[in-house]
């Protein structure tokens, strides 16, 4: 029961310092072109490490608060987390999580489908269809800063979760002998 409240808290605090860099990091570095999509990678690297509920969970706190900022449709982003969230839990059953080369890839491939995803349903709910000018100025520079974040990130993050897994096995170990 501890380590649950912990996990929860831990989520909580992640997802919310996530949103709030996310949301500033321009301000901060004023180079970037585009914010990494941090609430994405938190998401992916949760879902990934944890399993698919815990990602779906996250992928559902990180979608409410960009929907919340956004004013647009709501639950837009709410929903592809949500599924960012299952696809990588699953796909965290399968593979090793260990390396990084492989969680970049995944999170590559989850941020190509959050943009294509953004620029679908921009272009039939407001009529954006430039999809060369979508790349260049939106798609490709976030692409390029969130994997460049999402080293750091899910190092941290892995870090995090192993952690409060060995924590929790300790813990039955010892109800197992008491």
């Amino acid at each position: 029961m501890k380590h649950t409240i912990l996990r929860a808290a831990l989520l909580i605090l992640t997802v919310a310092a996530g949103f709030l860099l996310q949301t500033n990091l321009g301000r901060w570095i004023p180079f970037l072109t585009v914010a990494p999509n941090l609430l994405l990678i938190i998401t992916f690297s949760i879902g990934f490490l944890r399993g698919k509920t815990e990602g779906m969970l996250t992928g559902l706190l990180c979608g409410l608060l960009l929907d919340s900022l956004d004013g647009g449709v709501f639950g837009h982003y709410t929903l592809i987390l949500l599924y960012i969230g299952y696809l990588n839990g699953l796909l965290g059953r399968v593979f090793v999580n260990d390396m990084i080369f492989l969680p970049l890839i995944l999170c590559a491939a989850a941020e190509f489908f959050y943009s294509l995803y953004s620029y679908l349903t921009g272009a039939f709910l407001f009529g954006h269809t430039n999809v060369g000018d979508y790349l260049r100025t939106i798609a490709l520079p976030e692409l390029i800063e969130t994997l460049i974040f999402a080293v750091l990130l899910y190092g941290i993050l892995m870090a995090v979760v192993r952690r409060l897994q060995e924590s929790e096995k300790e813990k039955e170990d010892l109800t197992k002998f008491a």
